[in-house]
């Protein structure tokens, strides 16, 4: 690791290198004696302190970005079934799982790469849970379930959603992590 702050952001080293999935649902351990965290996927560049201002106004308890371009869960699992994200059975159980609890089509999808917590927060952290046991038994894919999740908790993705940083270059700079990009801020 080579800078431990860059701003106002401290970085974190992983716990383990394989699994994100673990690190972005457990931030009370991996970030022990913070009150708020924030997770920030490896391909992103926060550019400017947009990001830092909205969080420092918000009165909620959790925020992530809304997605760019879908609204719906069943369309995420199509989506990640055809960009081969995950395998085929994984995906099935998850769309039969949530097709048996009766989630509906179109309640809205968060894209989970910037995401906020107040992770002393009972809610968060029964989220949070749940949202790892899907990960584990269903899809990696964590945006295949994280809707689902917050249906089970009453809670609109529109209700914790911050504009979308994927379109936002001003404030944020997206990289294919797929290629070899060598961005050092």
């Amino acid at each position: 690791m080579k800078k431990k702050r860059i701003g106002i952001w401290e970085i974190k080293r992983a716990l383990t290198k394989r699994n994100s999935g673990y690190h972005k649902t457990h931030p009370e351990i991996c970030c022990k004696g913070y009150k708020k965290t924030v997770w920030v996927d490896a391909n992103i560049n926060i550019l400017t302190g947009y990001l830092s201002s909205i969080l420092n106004k918000t009165k909620n308890k959790i925020l992530t970005t809304t997605h760019y371009e879908r609204n719906c869960i069943y369309d995420e699992l199509t989506a990640i079934q055809k960009a081969k994200r995950d395998n085929v059975t994984s995906l099935k159980k998850c769309h039969d799982f949530f097709v048996a609890e009766k989630m509906p089509k179109h309640y809205g999808l968060n894209e989970t790469c910037i995401i906020y917590r107040k992770i002393s927060n009972d809610l968060v952290l029964q989220i949070n849970q749940m949202w790892w046991n899907f990960i584990k038994n269903y899809s990696k894919r964590d945006q295949a379930s994280f809707s689902y999740v917050l249906y089970k908790y009453n809670i609109k993705p529109q209700d914790i959603s911050i504009p979308n940083a994927r379109k936002d270059c001003k404030n944020f700079y997206f990289f294919n992590h797929m290629k070899k990009n060598t961005i050092d801020p």
